[in-house]
């Protein structure tokens, strides 16, 4: 224990409030914001939460609290924990929930869930509240870097669409350059494999429709395969002149080109197209197949099944786009080479303030 500080149950120091029921034709017209753990949910018009609250769940999302500044109305899957501005910085205590784990209290199999009269037993740290507010303007001033940095990375997404619009117009229905299919434009298309391999801790990367995201392969939650099973599945092998279509499930249509990083490593159970790079370049076709525009106009609509959302090699054929000249595709291409090797910086800054956060709330609160 450092010197001057106390520890408390939660109980003691922290009033716990339980969500009712809601139904949202009940109050549709309502004043006061009504929180789940996903966000707002609906209006009430009255509150049952003070501002300067913070949510835990009570069912499913267990491990994500979210911090309240106004007065609000908490959902039955929630409790609104109200801390005692005596001896508690609503703040702090915010902090203290994201470092704590709060599944260790789990009570259920299938849906994690915790109880009122475990919460009340939960040790918290009570330093003085001078101290107290030292520790949150560091951890805030991080929150802010972080946050700005991830709004810089948005920023240079909408520039990319940006020069995509200026050189070539609507991608859906530009007539400013003659028109094909991607059928026309590609070498060969094919499906990854059906069957699930057995994943290594380290090898290939074994890419799959959760790392695909916003037009580029996301190394989180990577999966490896060793030699020998890539060699079961040596038809998913990726070249430079790849695209990887995401075929079934809610990130169905999702796409992204493969960079040098890639090549040689392997696509999972998605669609494989290769580039016809005398008539298209790849990084064109991906800002294309990401263009917001085209996604919703195009992409989605032939995704939608009653089961679940599914692409298949016949619709990514048949896709029609824009084909300018292939020197103004590189051009293109250049520009936003250019754009993600600022990106590059950024995320790497991201991860240093993001691992320098979460080495401060272990330094403070574990």
């Amino acid at each position: 224990m450092r010197e001057g500080w106390t520890y408390k149950k939660l109980g003691e120091i922290c009033e716990i409030i339980c969500g009712q029921d809601y139904k949202k034709v009940e109050s549709p017209d309502g004043k006061y914001p009504i929180y789940g753990t996903g966000g707002i949910m609906g209006y009430a018009n009255d509150f049952k939460c003070p501002a300067y609250s913070v949510i835990v769940g009570r069912k499913g999302n267990i491990n994500n609290p979210i911090y309240v500044e106004e007065n609000f109305w908490n959902v039955d899957t929630a409790f609104g924990i109200v801390p005692s501005k005596a001896c508690l910085a609503s703040k702090f205590f915010f902090y203290f929930c994201q470092n704590y784990d709060f599944s260790k209290h789990n009570v259920a199999v299938t849906i994690p869930s915790l109880r009122r009269i475990d919460l009340l037993k939960i040790p918290i740290p009570v330093p003085p509240l001078s101290e107290q507010q030292r520790i949150v303007n560091e951890l805030d001033l991080l929150s802010s870097i972080i946050e700005k940095k991830k709004a810089q990375l948005k920023e240079n997404d909408a520039l990319a669409q940006s020069i995509f619009y200026d050189m070539f117009g609507d991608p859906v229905k530009g007539t400013k350059f003659k028109r094909s299919t991607i059928g026309c434009v590609i070498t060969n298309i094919k499906y990854g494999t059906g069957t699930p391999p057995t994943f290594s801790d380290t090898g290939y990367c074994f890419i799959r429709a959760t790392n695909i995201k916003n037009g580029h392969i996301d190394n989180n939650d990577m999966r490896f395969i060793n030699s020998n099973e890539a060699l079961k599945i040596e038809k998913c092998k990726l070249s430079l002149n790849d695209l990887i279509i995401v075929r079934s499930g809610v990130n169905a249509g999702d796409a992204c080109n493969i960079s040098s990083d890639y090549v040689g490593h392997y696509a999972g159970y998605d669609i494989i197209i290769t580039a016809n790079t005398d008539l298209i370049d790849t990084i064109f076709l991906n800002g294309i197949l990401n263009n917001d525009n085209y996604v919703k106009m195009v992409i989605k609509p032939l995704t939608r099944r009653a089961a679940q959302p599914h692409l298949n090699a016949q619709q990514v054929q048949g896709m029609n786009i824009p084909l300018p000249p292939l020197s103004l595709q590189h051009s293109f291409a250049s520009k936003i080479e250019a754009i993600e090797r600022q990106k590059a910086l950024i995320q790497q800054s991201i991860i240093e303030a993001e691992t320098l956060f979460n080495s401060r709330m272990d330094y403070w609160f574990s």
